[in-house]
């Protein structure tokens, strides 16, 4: 039993939160559709075809950047084939998304038949659901060394890396985890990185354990940010402005970078089809990295311009009669309704 049935029991209207971006959430309904409507096999179709079509973005895909769980017929049969079927049972899905950051995925769920001849849930994009109290000064004191030297260096003139909580690259060292929980920090920094690492960039940089990643993008000196191109990562760099490198680990990652890269044209790219899940995978080289990361400094790149763009539509997004306020207006509006009937169909059965 999943909590859809547990709504639909009391005769409640379910609605589900997608933290992911509308192009993802399109690729999933998509290779759904290709599954139960096509009797395609999609862990197949996608080792076969190099470039595919996904109705949710304009470019053709190419397999090399589909999410790993599209890709290996355990997860996906066993898990998101599965969700994705409930996601059609619901009456409406709140995306984390603008509709100027991706207005053709939004217009796509309105296509008839982008997406088979079950019905889909109404769409709402919301976002960015962003976590900003993180900007203001006081959420930084337990970080007052790190903002002290943030508040030393040049503006714009550094680059902020951060691979989330659980991205890890093959030549750093990692605590092993404790009891099916994340591995912990280390410590001694020193003990993940390579022999006299934190020697030879003391001058020119710091390594830390977690910090409030808003607070870092939104500082004045930050100029590039090199992510790992999770969903919520874009949104806060895309919020702050702050230009970004692409450099996907695992999951949808490189679907995400792809996007970003390729149909956006708002991120320098250092490795797009860079997959820590393959055992054979090479690393990046320098001069990838190198590259990447000097295209987001340059101040007059193309993808740093359309950042700022993109900036001025996310913030008014959430103002008051703009795209993501309406939307989750009418999201209220529709669960108001009903709400009501629900209470109105309880009240006559409680009579009877």
């Amino acid at each position: 039993m999943t909590m859809i049935d547990v709504v639909e029991a009391f005769d409640v209207p379910c609605y589900v939160f997608f933290t992911c971006g509308a192009a993802s959430l399109g690729l999933m309904f998509h290779f759904e559709t290709l599954e139960d409507e096509q009797t395609k096999e999609i862990s197949d179709l996608v080792q076969v075809e190099m470039k595919l079509v996904i109705p949710s973005l304009t470019n053709n895909v190419p397999s090399s950047v589909l999410p790993i769980f599209t890709t290996r017929k355990e997860i996906w049969r066993c898990w998101f084939l599965k969700a994705t079927r409930e996601y059609r049972r619901a009456k409406g899905i709140l995306v984390n998304t603008f509709a100027d950051l991706e207005p053709h995925a939004i217009n796509s769920f309105l296509m008839e038949y982008s997406y088979g001849t079950s019905r889909l849930p109404s769409i709402f994009p919301i976002g960015p659901v962003l976590n900003t109290s993180q900007i203001q000064t006081q959420s930084t004191n337990d970080h007052s060394e790190m903002m002290e030297w943030m508040d030393i260096q040049p503006e714009k003139s550094v680059v902020f890396l951060c691979f989330g909580s659980m991205g890890v690259l093959s030549w750093i060292k990692q605590l092993p985890a404790k009891n099916g929980e994340f591995a912990g920090e280390f410590e001694n920094h020193g003990l993940a990185l390579p022999e006299g690492f934190l020697d030879r960039t003391a001058l020119i940089g710091k390594v830390v354990g977690w910090i409030p990643q808003m607070a870092i993008l939104s500082h004045p000196t930050v100029g590039g940010f090199v992510p790992h191109c999770g969903s919520n990562s874009i949104l806060e760099g895309i919020w702050c402005g702050v230009p970004i490198a692409a450099w996907p680990l695992f999951g949808k990652q490189q679907f995400n970078a792809f996007q970003l890269v390729k149909e956006l044209g708002m991120a320098g790219e250092i490795s797009s089809d860079f997959n820590e899940a393959n055992k054979h995978q090479p690393l990046a080289k320098a001069e990838q990295i190198e590259k990447g990361i000097r295209e987001v400094m340059d101040g007059e790149n193309d993808a740093r311009k359309k950042v700022k763009e993109f900036t001025k539509k996310c913030r008014q997004a959430m103002k008051e009669g703009c795209s993501s306020r309406v939307a989750f207006e009418n999201l209220m509006l529709t669960l108001c309704s009903s709400l009501h009937q629900a209470s109105q169909v309880l009240g006559s059965l409680g009579r009877k």
